[in-house]
């Protein structure tokens, strides 16, 4: 008795000097940058992050974080916690493309009311105060977005007026409708109670954050391993933003990561697959497979669901070829004519528009008639962009990729660090990787990157440039679980908890971006 009370002062005593030691170090950051900052504003934010991460540290120390209940309620409350920050430091109009999406959104919702077509969006009616939002925001991040925010915040719209927006061409096809569920339904909400055009931006952002956070607490309890890996890769700054936000990446790294976790317990787990896991993984399959084609690589890892799964071999062949079924029945129901435009005759005679640039886009004809030319033009690109994808993906360049907010590369390497260090074999988690299923992994993310380079070469890349353009990190989220699972080494066992680990340390990492990101764009104009 005497010794265990012992114990847990020593415990208490080391988990408060610990605390206090990052409290003391936060609070002089802090302080720093309120200076840089040049607004009293900053204080709040400071009160607002500080803490958060105190608690976490105490928590670890004090050992509160030891059980895997106790640890999955923390991750919960810690995810909910920073998607609701990013909701609202990023201005509106301020995340990768937010614009489209967030008319898009809205394009839907006047479907749902009968106030515009499917067949029909290039013209649709919004209410006249939340075009004048859009109109007075800006793609930039600075003080000027959230004074806009306090100043013209109403909590109920004071007229009904609407005014026709026709300066975008939406279709059913085109637009990952499946994937802005949550923002629409917010956006109907929202029009429904009336409320004024900030109070709608931000509902629908709320709901597309409660999805994404429903959607990776789901993946990380269903998947038998790798559950540090979903945990990491959803509090990294980049997948908070566009959680925060009405892009539809925010859906789609959701439901990958869904479909990721079901393939790998479909892999690892012992019992037999069920009626309701069959189902489930093939509503995922019909889901993802139209929102990005790129992604279902991911379905390599069908080949290595062993046969023990299966009451015998004839259902197993059936099942893998129902999923595939899916997959194709739901890429034609609404991506192939996409698809087919693609292929173009590379002729001069037309031009293509990369803002206000103009030039002739790469085509599938151009590429491959030089199977080289187009071999160099991809090593080309990883070679020179390679680390801007993978900076960019952890979140380096928040916003639109604004250079004067980039995160220090320190800091992004602390990041990837902990990730690395997560995936690692554990006492908790000890589930080797197959070679098969390693390189499987492998290939699905190689062929998620040709993918994703191939479609920004013939949307956005000039027959005359020598790298691909346009493409970011962001892109790789839904599949970085399984590329670091892949790098899980076989003789490399961390003794402490991941889930653990995890938590505290990008807790910590995610307060101090927040406390320098937020020091500086109030600092600009």
């Amino acid at each position: 008795m005497e010794r265990k009370y012992k114990s847990g002062c020593t415990d208490a005593m080391r988990a408060t000097a610990w605390s206090l030691g990052v409290f003391c170090l936060l609070v002089i950051l802090g302080v720093f940058w309120l200076r840089a900052s040049g607004s009293w504003n900053y204080i709040s934010v400071l009160v607002a992050t500080i803490p958060v991460a105190v608690i976490a540290v105490f928590a670890h120390f004090y050992g509160l974080l030891e059980n895997e209940t106790l640890i999955f309620r923390a991750y919960a409350l810690i995810l909910s916690y920073f998607c609701l920050v990013f909701v609202f430091i990023i201005p509106p109009m301020s995340s990768p493309d937010e614009g489209h999406h967030f008319f898009s959104s809205y394009w839907i919702s006047d479907v749902v009311t009968g106030d515009a077509t499917l067949q029909d969006g290039g013209s649709f009616p919004v209410r006249e105060d939340v075009v004048e939002m859009y109109n007075g925001s800006s793609m930039a991040i600075g003080s000027s977005g959230y004074r806009r925010v306090f100043d013209s915040f109403g909590l109920f719209a004071d007229s009904d007026e609407v005014v026709q927006v026709n300066q975008f061409d939406f279709s059913f096809g085109s637009e990952n409708v499946a994937a802005k569920i949550p923002s629409v339904v917010g956006i109907l909400i929202a029009r429904g109670l009336n409320l004024g055009a900030y109070p709608l931006f931000y509902l629908g952002r709320l709901l597309a954050a409660l999805f994404f956070v429903c959607c990776v607490l789901l993946a990380v309890h269903i998947t038998p391993t790798a559950k540090a890996a979903f945990m990491g890769i959803s509090l990294l700054p980049m997948s908070l933003q566009l959680a925060g936000s009405y892009s539809y990446d925010c859906g789609i790294i959701a439901l990958c990561f869904l479909l990721s976790a079901v393939l790998l317990r479909s892999i690892f787990s012992n019992e037999e697959i069920g009626l309701r896991q069959a189902v489930t993984l093939f509503a995922l399959v019909f889901l993802v497979a139209p929102l990005k084609i790129v992604y279902l690589s991911v379905l390599l890892l069908l080949l290595f669901i062993p046969q023990r799964r299966f009451c015998s071999r004839k259902y197993a062949f059936i099942f893998k070829l129902v999923v595939v079924i899916s997959a194709i029945a739901s890429i034609a129901s609404v991506r192939l004519a996409s698809i087919s435009s693609l292929v173009g005759s590379g002729a001069v005679d037309s031009l293509d528009y990369r803002g206000t640039e103009t030039g002739i886009f790469y085509s599938l004809n151009d590429l491959l008639s030089d199977p080289l030319g187009t071999a160099a033009l991809f090593v080309r690109t990883f070679d020179v962009m390679g680390d801007f994808y993978i900076e960019s993906m952890v979140g380096a360049l928040p916003g639109w990729l604004q250079a004067n907010l980039r995160a220090p590369n320190l800091l992004i390497y602390a990041y990837l660090g902990c990730l690395l260090l997560c995936v690692q074999k554990t006492q908790f988690d000890n589930q080797s990787i197959s070679l098969g299923v390693r390189v499987a992994m492998t290939a699905a993310c190689f062929l998620t990157f040709l993918g994703v380079s191939l479609s920004m070469a013939v949307g956005w890349t000039f027959n005359t440039e020598g790298v691909i353009q346009g493409v970011q990190g962001r892109y790789f989220l839904p599949m970085a679980p399984m590329a670091l699972l892949a790098l899980r080494s076989r003789d490399i066992e961390v003794q402490k908890s991941p889930y653990d680990i995890c938590l505290v340390t990008l807790t910590f990492l995610n307060v101090i971006y927040l406390l320098r990101f937020t020091s500086i764009a109030f600092s600009l104009p």
